[in-house]
């Protein structure tokens, strides 16, 4: 995901070229949206490791009879509040970056299915 907040900040910084501001300006955008991004990364690896790891501390080898896309729903739902901040992130930069309203969607379902993949990532790693 890291590559889609460059491409944000070379954007800006094109952007920022062409109306005289300076390149810090980009980075700093860049460097928001990467927090808003960890946010949700991060939220989703608190709720996996909140709901599942106690339960392979136990010993119980399963996700208490949930399959791993199940838990990165549950995970999405639950982490509904970083991702809307995220969104809105996204879209308040959008006159800024220039981005039309497809690219701005385009963007937060990339990250909604990232965090998604991420969560199973998460689920894997706590099993090892």
């Amino acid at each position: 995901m890291k590559g889609n907040f460059r491409g944000m900040a070379a954007g800006l910084l094109v952007a920022g070229i062409a109306a005289g501001s300076s390149a810090s300006a980009a980075d700093e955008v860049a460097a928001v949206a990467d927090q808003y991004e960890a946010a949700v990364l991060a939220c989703h690896a608190d709720y996996v490791k909140s709901h599942v790891a106690p339960r392979l501390e136990l010993g119980l080898a399963d996700f208490g009879g949930f399959t791993a896309s199940e838990i990165a729903h549950a995970a999405a739902a639950a982490c509904h509040v970083p991702m809307q901040a995220y969104e809105r992130h996204v879209r308040e930069q959008a006159p800024v970056t220039g981005w039309p309203e497809g690219h701005v969607r385009a963007e937060v379902a990339e990250l909604r299915q990232y965090a998604f993949d991420y969560t199973i990532d998460s689920l894997i790693r706590v099993r090892e």
